[in-house]
């Protein structure tokens, strides 16, 4: 309504990405002085390395080259100009990408034969060779249809914006007056109307398929910016990528791997070195003073703000105090100069479980039960400040404060008589204030039984064809149920990760056997193994679910959900453990005993004592156990190797 009433409309669109880039523009001035005047307009188009880091792929995070068909696309393509980079965004759509043109080749082929020297650019008319250059003389814009139209056949602008809606919309009537008059234009230039004809039908021909250019070429720059950040600046786009999707736990999980693939560390909270958003430190420059930002590596540290359940006020007056006094010297002496009134007990335990105060170097666990008291003698510290009262030294810290008393094994009650939290109840809990895991992972340990059991990971299903069958091992990192209204039946989708990143697995429901037909496993057999911590191991078939036509994602229908220990108890007959002998002390093979004596069952056990460089010796172990994880996880704190056979 709005255009037939003779008004232009113009569509904004708000992009993350423009934040992304605000975001690590303002790290990268942070953290490297001498560009402390670095701004967005400041970035080149031409640089080669851009260019490299598309070519090979390394797309991830990058503006519109994300997914794996854009990265195909473009590593075939190899842009090593911005006119490339334009052109891969409206050549990476379904109508370039699939329609076969008469040799059954595809647009995106040609351009890209072109572009390698494989085919010979040719253009329909030398008058043409100008407005079809940049695209080694395919079609690729509709800039270029009115283009061609007005200057082989001499139309205005305003003719030619109307010539290409209706090839665009390919009604007939229309397009049999428009042929008629783009003929006549054409032979008062001197074209043939043979040429004119061809011409007429190459035009309809991508018409069809051409895409607004000014879109693509701002869209195009985006990805330069994104690529020239992530190629030049690494640690702070990633910083800044990981910060924008903070809610998205799949994409921050992905980011997370890239990051460390790429030789970043990314590191839980901390109370001293977090700011409110994630922090990048790059490694410091040879010569650099110790205060420079950085360290030896390259690194990450996860924002406050990403911890559930502390709030903005709550990570304010932790930063103001944090300014105002000085790096926090423990919990104590935390809770003593945060201000009470915009902290509570659930706050501190939040940032305990997610690893904000492992600079202490006290267990997680004695941390956690050691809350009450932290918070009781900074009440007092901050009621005698309140008052004016000093502590009996006068500047001196508070005696709590100076020597914080944490319960030790046995202090409390129940069975927590340990150092710390077994590592998967460990991860739990920093998952539960993180949403992922970042000091370790379910996994990790069990990168042999993957290997045994798995046809392939997380990440490799999304380059599987379309029925391929598949296993994988992971966890769930969220899980969404669904009923069926028609039928009252209920199924699930599960985001699996492992090591590598994350897949979607659905699961649709049970079914039971019916006239002849036999039962089918579904939702409600593999419920409670999807909802639970432990790792599964998923059997199904790869399906490219193309919802979303511009970027169709790869998804396991799930067949078969085993937790992992039990495929592990069927398919194990031994354990062998493993540790250098000048580390097996009595302490150690009593400590053993005692462990395997606890987790009875039909597995074998040997020990290998092994002098490196010179023998070893294998111990059969006159015991039978169970190969659960709490076995393995205590033997491997022993100090032994495990391997399952």
């Amino acid at each position: 309504e709005v255009e037939a009433a003779g008004l232009v409309k113009f569509d904004f669109l708000g992009l993350k990405t423009l934040t992304v880039i605000d975001d690590a523009l303002r790290l990268v001035r942070a953290n490297h002085p001498e560009r402390r005047d670095l701004a967005a307009k400041d970035i080149p188009l031409d640089d080669t390395a851009v260019y490299e880091l598309i070519g090979r792929g390394d797309t991830a995070g990058v503006f519109q080259m994300e997914s794996s068909g854009f990265t195909e696309m473009v590593t075939r393509m190899k842009p090593s100009r911005f006119e490339d980079v334009i052109a891969a965004g409206a050549l990476y759509r379904p109508g370039p990408l699939d329609q076969k043109l008469e040799d059954g080749r595809t647009m995106v082929d040609v351009y890209i034969d072109r572009k390698h020297g494989k085919e010979k650019v040719v253009y329909p008319h030398p008058s043409l060779e100008p407005i079809l250059a940049d695209t080694h003389g395919v079609i690729v814009y509709q800039e270029q249809v009115m283009q061609i139209s007005q200057v082989l056949a001499g139309y205005s602008l305003g003719r030619a914006d109307l010539l290409r809606r209706a090839m665009g919309k390919k009604k007939a009537v229309e397009m049999a007056k428009e042929r008629a008059g783009f003929l006549a234009g054409a032979r008062a230039n001197g074209v043939a109307d043979t040429t004119a004809n061809a011409i007429f039908d190459l035009m309809e021909k991508f018409a069809a398929y051409g895409f607004n250019k000014s879109h693509s070429a701002a869209y195009g720059l985006l990805t330069v910016q994104t690529a020239w950040l992530k190629a030049h600046y690494p640690v702070e786009f990633m910083a800044a990528l990981i910060s924008s999707e903070a809610s998205n736990t799949d994409k921050v999980v992905a980011h997370i791997s890239e990051a460390r693939g790429s030789g970043i560390e990314v590191l839980p909270p901390d109370v001293n070195e977090s700011d409110a958003a994630f922090r990048a430190f790059p490694p410091r420059a040879q010569g650099q003073p110790d205060e420079a930002p950085g360290g030896k590596e390259a690194r990450i540290r996860f924002g406050l703000g990403a911890v559930k359940g502390v709030g903005d006020a709550a990570v304010q007056a932790i930063l103001e105090a944090r300014a105002e006094g000085g790096a926090f010297r423990s919990l104590f002496d935390f809770c003593s100069r945060v201000d009470a009134r915009k902290i509570n007990k659930k706050v501190v335990e939040a940032l305990v479980k997610s690893g904000a105060f492992d600079f202490e170097g006290v267990p997680r666990w004695r941390l956690f039960f050691g809350i009450d008291a932290a918070f009781a003698a900074g009440a007092s510290a901050q009621a005698d400040r309140a008052s004016g009262q000093a502590s009996l030294f006068g500047a001196l810290p508070a005696a709590a404060e100076v020597n914080p008393r944490y319960p030790g094994p046995g202090d409390v009650a129940g069975d927590v008589a340990v150092e710390e939290w077994p590592e998967r109840v460990r991860l739990a809990l920093e998952k539960e204030a993180l949403g992922f895991y970042i000091t370790g992972h379910p996994l990790r340990g069990h990168e042999g039984e993957v290997r045994r059991y798995a046809s392939t990971t997380c990440a490799a299903v999304a380059r599987k064809r379309h029925g391929d069958k598949v296993s994988v091992v992971g966890v769930a990192a969220s899980v969404r149920e669904r009923t069926n209204k028609e039928k009252g039946t209920r199924f699930g989708f599960v985001t699996l990760e492992d090591l590598t990143g994350t897949v979607e697995v659905v699961c649709w429901a049970s079914r039971p056997a019916l006239n002849g037909r036999p039962a089918q496993k579904g939702w409600a057999d593999w419920e409670a193994s999807c909802k639970g911590d432990e790792p599964v191991l998923v059997h199904g078939e790869v399906r490219i679910n193309d919802r979303d036509a511009d970027s169709p994602r790869a998804e396991i229908t799930a067949t078969e959900v085993e937790p992992l220990s039990a495929v592990r108890s069927q398919k194990t007959s031994e354990v062998a453990l493993r540790i250098d002998a000048e580390r097996l002390t009595s302490d150690r093979a009593t400590g053993l005993r005692t462990l395997l004596g606890k987790h009875p069952g039909g597995c074998a056990v040997t020990v290998r004592a092994v002098i490196p460089q010179e023998t070893e010796t294998t111990i059969a172990v006159p015991l039978r156990v169970q190969p659960a994880d709490e076995l393995l996880e205590a033997a491997r704190r022993l100090g032994f190797e495990v391997e399952l056979r």
